[in-house]
């Protein structure tokens, strides 16, 4: 049965911005979506539209240029927000002069370095795409590429965004990393979740893989229990892969995974992931992986 997420989904309007790459959906709100579903991880950037300003959630892989597509799609000025450091969300923030990022030691220690091809060797293996490489990427040099710390500038829990005629609140939201945020626009009751809530899959490794931070199971716990009682204050999820778009009302499910995952009442099956052997809890609509 199709879902009110499906239909507009469906309905959407698909934007041709030139660049094969990016799928952009304009989305409820002034909202655009720049989707690299040529790629396993079907990233989703967010491209908000203010009365003054945009705000770019994210850059990217850094496989294709996605400054490229924002300046087809707005002439404002960009404000960029990273939801987190891995790799996967700050690729292109090179192009840009300026990276808000939430207030982490780590998180800014990660932009200012970047990541080695080394780092990223994993997802650059060709059996990861689904599309044709884009013109000038070259999977065997792929890296992103390290920003100057005086460009990052530093974000808070409960700071405001300020666009003009719509203020995004910064929710600092530790769990998938510890520098993981999520933005909440009251005003058109919309949760840019970032990693934090994905549909398809919800990840923490913990300390094992330091290239992507810290992970904390207890910490994952107590932020879906927040983020679930704002239900009620929400009609839209904007999450950062797979689907786009989806209901509030599965927080309510994820927050009651996390904690029967957290008190070891979940079953699980383990499957080998990203070169580990990791537990992958199934629960409908979404799956929770860890250590």
């Amino acid at each position: 049965m199709q879902t009110k997420i499906d239909r507009i989904l469906e309905k959407a309007n698909r934007i041709d911005v030139g660049d094969d790459w990016f799928e952009v959906l304009e989305l409820p709100k002034n909202t655009f979506a720049l989707i690299e579903n040529g790629h396993m991880q079907e990233v989703c950037s967010f491209l908000i539209i203010g009365s003054e300003k945009a705000l770019l959630f994210d850059t990217g892989m850094g496989i294709s240029d996605i400054s490229a597509v924002v300046k087809i799609l707005t002439t404002l000025d960009i404000i960029v927000v990273n939801s987190h450091s891995h790799f996967d969300h700050i690729g292109d923030d090179w192009r840009f002069h300026d990276i808000h990022i939430f207030a982490d030691d780590y998180g800014v220690d990660v932009l200012a370095k970047g990541y080695s091809h080394q780092d990223v060797q994993h997802d650059s293996n060709p059996e990861f795409f689904t599309k044709d490489y884009p013109t000038g990427f070259d999977p065997e040099h792929y890296s992103i590429k390290p920003i100057e710390k005086k460009n990052i500038h530093l974000l808070h829990n409960r700071d405001i965004i300020d666009l003009g005629n719509r203020q995004m609140e910064v929710l600092h939201t530790p769990g998938h990393s510890q520098d993981s945020i999520m933005l909440h626009d009251r005003t058109n009751r919309i949760l840019f979740t970032g990693d934090t809530f994905c549909e398809w899959m919800i990840a923490f490794f913990d300390s094992e893989m330091p290239k992507y931070g810290y992970s904390n199971l207890e910490d994952y716990t107590i932020t879906m229990r927040n983020v679930a009682a704002s239900v009620k204050d929400l009609d839209f999820l904007y999450p950062s892969h797979g689907k786009p778009l989806a209901d509030p009302g599965i927080l309510i499910n994820v927050a009651e995974a996390f904690e029967k995952v957290n008190q070891g009442k979940a079953k699980y099956d383990q499957e080998f992931i990203y070169g580990s052997n990791r537990r992958v809890y199934e629960f409908e609509g979404f799956s929770i992986w860890t250590n």
